[in-house]
């Protein structure tokens, strides 16, 4: 059940149309998204009422830190340039808020281990990868699709999705696969092929993210897990290789163009001290939920958002939202840390990294969803690990020569 609900949310958020992301209407890919998004609840929420009645994680902090963030985001809506939009995103939000808290609760009463986690973020991750591959070869004729961009030729995307999206549903397989246990026979060749594919999106955020999530867990796992820091070597050395080629091809002209690009981080420091003016306009407040599209564009045509996470939440939901954003990773992180959940660390690693180039954490995305499905988790298994731990086992043993005249319900409690 779980492995399906991840599987929808995925597919949710990797568009099967052309179109606008960022429209302000039901256009088809905002149709397709809410439809697979709340297909998801639906199916996590039925499941629950079968089994029982709806559990939904709402004492949990991290549940408690993204629902308030959520009904915020409701709330700035009235003041968006655009009301519609905002609140649709905001609903976006909640969905993904709401279907994980009630999912990890309900589905499984018992603990959703870590490496359960890992096992069905692999399969679901790798499965969309496929399915779409097939369906690059269906409507393109090829399985691997490029879109053209203006800084960095051929980008790889999974169908309409934008590359950025292919490459954080490649990552988050290559992180869920780097942390299993099993075989190296297919988990080698498989990491070979899915780092491969998150190169050719020539993404700098994605790859960043995923280079830092692997790095930290070698870290971690160096003296303990042999096997597992050596595949991890393996996909780091391949991901700088493959991603940085360009940059050691001997044909390589350093043009002024280059030079601005690395500069600026491709123009995203003049358009994070833009939209920080911006957020000054209404510090407490902001300016709306997904209201940045409204106030960049203007000045930045290819800014949707302002391409990162703490920039835009200030934008976008003010003071009041960026403190719910440092309190939500802070948590993520602490317990991440405490808990060593090597699943849970590198998606919280890659989460922060990428977060600085890009909007991904409070935002109706992807990574946030599995961000949110590893620390309730994480904490689900800490809660039942300590549960056990905390049970003191007593060996009663039986007084043979008196075993004939104990009673039934005697010999029942000895035993």
């Amino acid at each position: 059940m779980l492995f399906f609900v991840v599987l929808f949310c995925m597919v949710a958020f990797v568009a099967v149309a052309e179109g606008d992301s960022l429209a302000q209407t039901l256009n088809p890919r905002r149709i397709h998204r809410l439809g697979f998004l709340s297909l998801a609840a639906a199916l996590g929420l039925g499941h629950a009422l079968i089994h029982g009645k709806i559990r939904i994680r709402a004492n949990d902090p991290a549940f408690i830190i993204a629902g308030a963030f959520g009904l915020w985001a409701f709330a700035t809506a009235f003041w968006s340039p655009s009301p519609t939009f905002s609140a649709l995103k905001a609903l976006e939000f909640m969905l993904v808020v709401v279907t994980f808290g009630a999912i990890v609760a309900s589905v499984n009463r018992s603990a959703i281990s870590a490496q359960k986690l890992a096992a069905v973020l692999a399969a679901a991750s790798t499965t969309v990868v496929v399915l779409y591959l097939f369906l690059n070869l269906a409507e393109f004729g090829t399985l691997f699709r490029f879109v053209e961009s203006h800084d960095r030729g051929p980008r790889f995307t999974l169908l309409y999705a934008h590359p950025l999206q292919s490459a954080d549903v490649i990552s988050l397989a290559v992180i869920a696969v780097a942390v299993l246990r099993g075989s190296l026979s297919w988990r080698l060749p498989l990491l070979a092929v899915l780092i491969v594919l998150v190169a050719l999106t020539r993404s700098i955020g994605p790859g960043l993210g995923l280079a830092t999530a692997l790095l930290t867990i070698i870290w971690l796992n160096l003296g303990t897990t042999s096997r597992v820091a050596a595949i991890l070597i393996f996909a780091l050395a391949a991901i700088l290789g493959l991603f940085f080629i360009d940059l050691i091809r001997s044909d390589l002209q350093i043009t002024p163009d280059i030079m601005e690009t690395l500069t600026t981080i491709n123009g995203r420091i003049p358009l994070w001290k833009y939209a920080l003016e911006l957020a000054w306009e209404k510090p407490l407040a902001g300016h709306g939920f997904y209201a940045a599209r409204f106030l960049l564009f203007d000045r930045f045509s290819w800014a949707g958002t302002a391409h990162n996470a703490f920039v835009e939440v200030l934008l976008t939901t003010g003071g009041v939202g960026l403190i719910l954003l440092i309190a939500f990773i802070s948590y993520v992180a602490v317990r991440a840390l405490r808990l060593k959940n090597s699943m849970l660390i590198g998606i919280t690693i890659y989460s922060l990294t990428h977060a600085l180039t890009d909007y991904i954490i409070f935002s109706p995305d992807i990574i946030m969803a599995t961000l949110l499905l590893g620390i309730l988790v994480a904490n689900r298994e800490r809660e039942n690990g300590a549960g056990v731990k905390g049970v003191q086992v007593i060996c009663v043993v039986p007084d043979t020569a008196n075993t004939a005249t104990q009673t039934r319900s005697e010999r029942r409690f000895q035993q």
